[in-house]
């Protein structure tokens, strides 16, 4: 097996030259980082990751201790957590314990063999011995279940949450209720369930039946409670999963008879059909979760609980019409994922006002083709369209908006200035509202720019370090670099999309 002597004496350098170049360190030119690359790529040399962990003192490595990865908030969480933990150089450990406190030990353990620096986790364990800390671990996050111990604890207002959604029980005039959580065991079950009790009790007279249960038991459980003579009106439930599995149920079984499902649920793009959610920002949870756990792992921890603001209910149906509606509505759409959007909210459209939207999407050559034959678009009443094609075609084909609605400046002051100009107006007139400017998006391969030998030559080039830059004057430059008329050699680094 080579050793970095070996690797040393094919390059004919020392073995602290050898050692800088593999660990990225020191002041070594471009030519002698291809030289070692290329002995080590030839004797099979390759570093013992754990042993340089070691030496560094550090892994850079989060443990996440998710109960399961099936329902979409864990989901969220974590890949929010991820996003933030890369890009601050971290790289992340998803652990699952299914909810059993024996695998949850062994998680643990599995986590300081990994030499994890931090740790997230949704516990499951009891009692108020912090395993954690006996592990050695000072860096840790409690997400969602509060420990009885004190500790870092990340979590939502749970106790707002079930009053909120009592208090749409008691506005719905529900009489019986089915409310469904997990193991009260947990704070955040505990707190929902008492609060929704409560609230019920004090502002309504209606009849609230808590079962508790859990990701393995919660179809058993759900058709043994909706299966029989007893007439529920709706359902609670603090659990996206859960209600899924009650959705399936319903329809299963429910025949014809509608049964509302109201849910806690991680923030959604649009509205679901099946559920009426109470939103929780399990995505900003993540972020703020992986931001404090960096700054523990390099200060001193500070032991405290963070209470995320819940989203809520939003109100998605309030749309206003100020004449009466038609039966129809034609749009026109540009190839997009905001087409796909435009879709689901058409929807909602229709179930409020009765009218049906009908969306044609058109990609950029078709709509071009379109455009130019403009006798096909009498069709449409509505567009969404690229702002390139607007100051081309709105006074040919558009009907300026002032004249359908005289009142229609009233609305610009909600929108930054310089958007109405740019993407409203074509000669003074406005025929567009600017609904969804679109931004460019730069994709970079990280592997080019960690490559230790690109950064010194770029370094040597320029005197200055290769990075994703923060400035077109730096991006013309540095994609001047991975270019073969700038330097003999095509590399490809970055894409615009």
């Amino acid at each position: 097996m080579a050793t970095i002597l070996d690797v040393a004496n094919l390059a004919g350098v020392s073995q602290g030259t050898v050692s800088n170049v593999l660990n990225r360190k020191g002041n070594v030119s471009s030519e002698k980082i291809k030289v070692v690359e290329e002995a080590a790529k030839q004797l099979g040399f390759t570093i013992n990751e754990k042993a340089k962990m070691l030496r560094k003192g550090s892994s850079n490595i989060i443990a996440v201790i998710l109960p399961n990865i099936q329902f979409r908030h864990y989901r969220d969480f974590y890949t929010s957590l991820r996003a933030y933990a890369i890009k601050n150089g971290y790289t992340t450990n998803i652990l699952i314990s299914n909810d059993n406190p024996e695998e949850e030990l062994l998680l643990i353990q599995q986590a300081k063999s990994a030499m994890s620096e931090g740790i997230a986790v949704f516990s499951c364990l009891e009692g108020s011995e912090n395993k954690y800390g006996q592990a050695g671990f000072t860096n840790v996050c409690f997400v969602e279940r509060r420990p009885q111990f004190t500790a870092d604890y990340y979590g939502f207002d749970y106790s707002a949450a079930g009053r909120e959604m009592a208090e749409s029980a008691v506005r719905r005039g529900y009489q019986d209720i089915l409310v469904f959580t997990g193991s009260t065991r947990f704070s955040n079950e505990n707190e929902f369930a008492e609060a929704f009790k409560q609230m019920v009790k004090v502002g309504g007279d209606c009849t609230v039946t808590h079962i508790s249960t859990d990701a393995g038991r919660i179809s058993h459980t759900v058709l043994t409670a909706l299966i029989g003579e007893r007439k529920v009106d709706a359902v609670f439930t603090t659990n996206i999963g859960f209600a899924d599995k009650i959705r399936q149920i319903r329809n299963s079984f429910s025949g014809k008879d509608e049964l509302p499902i109201h849910t806690l649920a991680p923030v959604f793009t649009l509205p679901e059909k099946d559920y009426s959610k109470y939103e929780l920002n399990y995505s900003y949870l993540g972020r703020e979760v992986a931001e404090n756990l960096i700054k523990s792992i390099k200060d001193k921890p500070k032991l405290e609980n963070h209470i995320m603001d819940n989203d809520g209910q939003r109100k998605w149906h309030q749309i206003e019409l100020k004449k009466p509606g038609t039966k129809c509505l034609n749009v026109l759409a540009l190839e997009s994922p905001e087409a796909l959007a435009m879709k689901g909210l058409a929807r909602l459209y229709t179930e409020k006002t009765g009218t049906e939207v009908k969306i044609a999407v058109f990609s950029y050559d078709e709509i071009y083709e379109a455009f130019v034959n403009c006798e096909d678009f009498g069709i449409f009443d509505v567009f969404r369209i690229d702002v390139t094609w607007l100051s081309w075609f709105a006074d040919k084909i558009l009907l300026p908006i002032d004249e359908i609605d005289p009142d229609i400046s009233e609305i610009f002051p909600e929108y930054i200035p310089a958007l109405t100009d740019k993407y409203s107006k074509v000669n003074g007139r406005v025929y567009a509202l600017p609904v969804t400017p679109s931004a460019q998006l730069l994709f970079y391969r990280k592997d080019l720019f960690e490559n230790v030998a690109m950064r010194r030559q770029y370094q040597e080039m320029y005197r200055e370090e290769l990075k994703v830059p923060e400035s077109f004057e730096a991006f013309n430059r540095i994609a001047g670099f991975f270019t073969k008329k700038m330097n003999g050699t095509r590399r490809f680094g970055m894409a615009p999309v």
